[in-house]
């Protein structure tokens, strides 16, 4: 069972339509009737496989039962749940028959003359112990007393009650086609408890329902939690996006109280001088090398380094400026006089017209991933063991600048940081810091 199969049968009722469809799922003799069909069946040894014979004999009933046209029998089996669940489809998945097929199965059944006897093994079954078990299987002036005197049975297959053209199929949840299903209006509606259900669900009703989910969902998360695959971040953002849809969008109590990881607290991983200067030297693309040079010299995230465009650049004030950076912030950060000087031969070569580090069509800037990609081929050249990505050079520049005596204020504004406490991290990976204190082994 799905998150959304029992968030379906927590918020629906019950309806005329279900009532009568589950009496008839029970009464219906489906394996002697597949037993009469199956000697005329299509073979299916070239080809797709057929559908299931009792899937098409769903269809063809439902088809009688409420006098629609094949096009109108398929249209209202994707839209309605109730028609689903008859057939022993999921809500969510596209397999139904289509009209064609419904077509051809209904020609099958008229050139074997199979109707007739599908009529007759349905009327003994029902002359026997399922007359006396229903105990209001009769017609009346009122219809048929098995689903309550409901206008859309017409006590029979193929026959039509004395109301004469059934109504069009309904949602269920209410609401006539085309609707929201009522479970998406925040209505507070009973489940079935019927039929393929968890049991404790069908034995706690609404509240079984409510606990039967909250184990469900603990339990995924659970589950998420010991793989060990996934981020304490990844795990707040699942339990955040669960209590958003079913408190926002399905509008009940959502999955009440979950236990949230602790926030991991990693240092990052800082690269040497002598290894960010290694880099460098062994580029031969002028492009790649200024594009490594203004990661280190500037502190620039990658998403801000591929954006910069020819007029953020300010040489004659030693400037780079940052538009739009995280948070949607813009900030200055100087421009170093060896990047200064990988720029001018950088433009010496290449005709700079817009971006300073266009793309490949020529139209816009480059991806993030091939920034990436080109931090991962210098690592590899330069024979770095260490687990580092181009964001490690903003980090070597933080700490760097740290090591140098630069007051940690300004590094947080040179960064972007709206927090001091995100720039303090640094501290605890500087060599002038904590890591400067001699053990006393040595």
């Amino acid at each position: 069972m799905t998150f959304g199969d029992m968030e379906y049968a927590e918020c629906k009722r019950s309806g005329r339509r279900e009532t009568f469809l589950r009496k008839m799922d029970a009464l219906i003799p489906w394996a002697e009737l597949a037993a009469v069909i199956q000697p005329h069946y299509y073979p299916g040894k070239r080809g797709r496989p057929p559908v299931g014979i009792e899937t098409m004999l769903c269809m063809y009933f439902l088809q009688l039962w409420y006098s629609m046209s094949d096009e109108m029998t398929e249209e209202s089996i994707y839209d309605s749940r109730t028609m689903k669940e008859f057939m022993g489809i999921g809500f969510h998945d596209a397999d139904a028959p289509d009209a064609t097929t419904l077509l051809n199965f209904r020609h099958l059944l008229e050139r074997n003359g199979l109707q007739k006897k599908l009529f007759d093994t349905s009327s003994r079954t029902f002359s026997g112990t399922a007359r006396r078990a229903t105990a209001g299987w009769r017609r009346t002036g009122r219809g048929c007393t098995c689903c309550s005197g409901s206008r859309t049975c017409t006590g029979g297959f193929g026959a039509r009650s004395r109301w004469g053209r059934a109504r069009p199929p309904r949602r269920p949840g209410g609401g006539d086609l085309p609707g929201r299903p009522r479970a998406f209006r925040g209505a507070r509606l009973s489940p079935p408890g019927e039929r393929g259900f968890a049991p404790a669900a069908q034995n706690g009703g609404a509240q079984g329902w409510l606990h039967a989910k909250h184990e469900l969902i603990s339990a995924s998360l659970a589950a998420m939690e010991e793989s060990r695959e996934y981020s304490s971040s990844s795990l707040n953002l699942a339990i955040s996006a669960i209590n958003f849809f079913y408190g926002k969008v399905a509008r009940n109590k959502g999955i009440g109280a979950q236990h949230r990881p602790r926030q991991d607290k990693r240092l990052p991983m800082v690269l040497s001088k002598a290894e960010v200067q290694k880099m460098l030297d062994i580029q031969t693309n002028a492009k790649h090398k200024l594009l490594l040079a203004f990661a280190y010299s500037s502190g620039l995230r990658v998403g801000e380094l591929v954006a910069l465009k020819s007029e953020h650049i300010d040489t004659a004030r030693a400037v780079v400026h940052v538009k739009s950076g995280k948070g949607r912030r813009d900030r200055c950060v100087p421009l170093s006089e060896k990047a200064t000087r990988l720029l001018a031969e950088y433009r010496s070569l290449h005709d700079i017209r817009t971006w300073l580090f266009p793309g490949q069509s020529g139209n816009g800037h480059l991806t993030v991933r091939t920034a990436q990609k080109i931090f991962e081929k210098a690592a590899s050249q330069a024979e770095i063991r260490k687990d580092v990505s181009i964001h490690s050079l903003r980090h070597a520049y933080a700490t760097h600048l740290l090591e140098n005596g630069t007051d940690i204020r300004h590094i947080q504004a040179l960064l972007g940081h709206s927090s001091i406490r995100t720039t303090e991290r640094y501290t605890h990976v500087a060599q002038g810091g904590i890591l400067s204190i001699k053990s006393p082994l040595d």
